[in-house]
Formats: structure tokens, C-alpha cells, sequence
């Protein structure tokens, strides 16, 4: 296998290492958000709003990312 290659993997493993992490956090950060009592003020609902939207702009970028370049056995 080439440098390039390999190169080319490990990139794509690292992106969508990095983006399956901010997810994560996005989710936890809306779930945290939505379990307080109180009702909503304000500033908490435009806190979610840009929450959601940078979840849905991160899933693109994982969509983006395509299939693993690693390849399968079997």
C-alpha cells in the first residue's frame, strides 16, 4: 500500500474520529439543555436552536466524509 494511502486513512479516520466526538458533546450539551425544569427563557431556546443547527451541519459533515477508505476483508 502506498504512503498516500495510508496517509488518505488515516486522515479520514482522524475527521471522523474529531466530528463522531462533537456530536457526541452537541447531544449531550441539548440533553442537559432540555432536562432542565424551569421554563424556557429566552436566551435558552436560542441556545438550543444553534445547537441543533450546528448537530445537523456536523452530521452533513460526517455524511460528506463517505464510506471508510480501510479496507474490508471477507
Amino acid at each position: 500500500m502506498s504512503g498516500g494511502r495510508e496517509r488518505g486513512i488515516m486522515v479520514w479516520d482522524v475527521r471522523e474520529t474529531l466530528l463522531r466526538e462533537r456530536l457526541a458533546q452537541l447531544d449531550q450539551e441539548l440533553a442537559q439543555l432540555h432536562a432542565i425544569q424551569e421554563p424556557p427563557t429566552r436566551k435558552r431556546v436560542e441556545r438550543v436552536g444553534a445547537l441543533e443547527a450546528e448537530r445537523e451541519g456536523v452530521r452533513a459533515q460526517i455524511a460528506q466524509l463517505g464510506p471508510s477508505s480501510r479496507a474490508k476483508m471477507g
